[in-house]
């Protein structure tokens, strides 16, 4: 059995946290889900009642790291600023992580270890790039439509 742990039952994380639920039995993974806000966590629970929840201050290492020990997968769906918390532990015990954030000039420190240590650490994984691609081809697309011709990009 894989164990998938999640940081972070804010809103952008429900469509990430229902998916791997949804696959849980399937895949015979066991899903945590770990953020510091109460509401959060009660909202997670109203959503997907059963989850496997657990409320945790990020910024205390040894709460963090007791989490992090023993899970396959960590995924960080928390402001950018505690990837590095989270990454630092990961690589500590050689888990992988995966965030949909860019990759900052410490995370990219970490790479060479990760690399040592046959882990993926896998950034820039989620919401920007799709949008941004999408927001594209929409603008793309109308004027197009609207008989436009684009010379540059």
């Amino acid at each position: 059995m894989k164990k998938i742990l999640v940081f972070g039952a804010g809103r952008s994380a429900y469509y990430c946290i229902k998916y791997l639920l949804q696959l849980e039995v399937e895949k015979q993974w066991q899903i945590t889900i770990a953020d510091g806000e109460p509401l959060n966590i009660r909202a997670c629970h109203d959503a997907f009642p059963g989850a496997n929840t657990k409320i945790i201050n990020v910024l205390d290492g040894e709460s963090r790291q007791t989490l992090i020990k023993g899970q396959d997968v960590v995924v960080s769906l928390l402001p950018a600023m505690f990837h590095i918390f989270i990454a630092k532990d990961c690589l500590e015990f050689g888990v992988h992580l995966v965030t949909p954030s860019y990759i900052s000039k410490e995370m990219e420190m970490l790479n060479q270890g990760a690399i040592s240590r046959k882990i993926t650490m896998l950034n820039e994984l989620g919401l920007d790039p799709g949008i941004d691609h999408i927001s594209t081809m929409n603008i793309i697309n109308r004027i197009k439509t609207e008989g436009g011709r684009i010379i540059s990009y």
